[in-house]
């Protein structure tokens, strides 16, 4: 049995088990069931979905499907692949050329794409760094090792992402000692320009502070308000639904 893999079936959030019977939530389900929706965020959200949970799901979905294909496409790309957005909505089309522009402009040396992080280290019985996730980028820029993350979002100074990126460094650190991250940022895959390419001007790095201390204080209010986990400290599961019928011969 092979670690670590997605914990199935949870109610909400994504779970990994990453040994025997020791599952973690990811570093995005820990920044969204564990650190407040901002205000102004709350409104955003109200204002586009009109009131209606279908219509702020639908609109998510897209963006989500925008999101996955600029992952996919840079990790093709850095593979050397050929990239191809033909059928792709603009919205990832231009979120690539952003990521393309970004490229062109800091050269970095590319050490590891979309990797696993995690770590099974405990003092007295206690996950030393209760949480997994998959980064983006670790490059090289200038001298320093950088750990990237690639954002469509608007919202490219999410104060979560200041989370999720010191989340990433702990845990890259405990496997890499040797290989230590240096500077966090993100990579701004802006997909609202106009023109060819995003302007001279455009920000498409955007550098985040390291913060454990902020970390700690995030897992504390997860563990406090979760409310999907069993008396045994594991997240509740769905029902295992049956799959496959058949008739039975009379």
């Amino acid at each position: 049995m092979s670690f670590p893999r997605i914990y199935p079936r949870t109610h909400y959030g994504r779970f990994y088990e990453i040994g025997d019977n020791i599952i973690v939530p990811s570093s995005t389900t820990l920044c969204r069931y564990g650190n407040p929706m901002a205000h102004s965020t709350l409104l955003y959200i109200i204002k586009q979905s009109e009131g209606s949970v279908d219509t702020y799901y639908n609109k998510k979905t897209q963006a989500l499907l925008d999101g996955n294909d600029v992952h996919q496409a840079i990790e093709d790309y850095e593979e050397g692949q050929l990239v191809d957005f033909e059928g792709k909505s603009r919205e990832a089309t231009k979120g690539f050329i952003s990521y393309v522009t970004w490229r062109e402009k800091y050269n970095p040396e590319i050490v590891a794409v979309e990797g696993m992080l995690y770590s099974t280290k405990m003092i007295k019985g206690r996950l030393i760094y209760p949480f997994a996730g998959r980064f983006d980028m670790v490059a090289r820029i200038d001298g320093e090792l950088w750990l990237l993350d690639a954002k469509t979002s608007v919202n490219y100074k999410d104060h979560n992402y200041m989370y999720q990126l010191s989340m990433y460094k702990m845990l890259w650190d405990e496997m890499n000692p040797d290989n230590k991250i240096d500077r966090l940022g993100i990579i701004r895959c802006n997909k609202t320009f106009s023109g060819e390419k995003p302007s001279p001007r455009t920000e498409l790095l955007y550098e985040i502070y390291f913060n454990p201390e902020a970390v700690g204080h995030l897992v504390f209010q997860f563990n406090m308000f979760y409310e999907q986990y069993d008396k045994e400290g594991k997240p509740k599961r769905k029902p295992q639904l049956q799959t496959q019928f058949q008739k039975v011969k009379e």
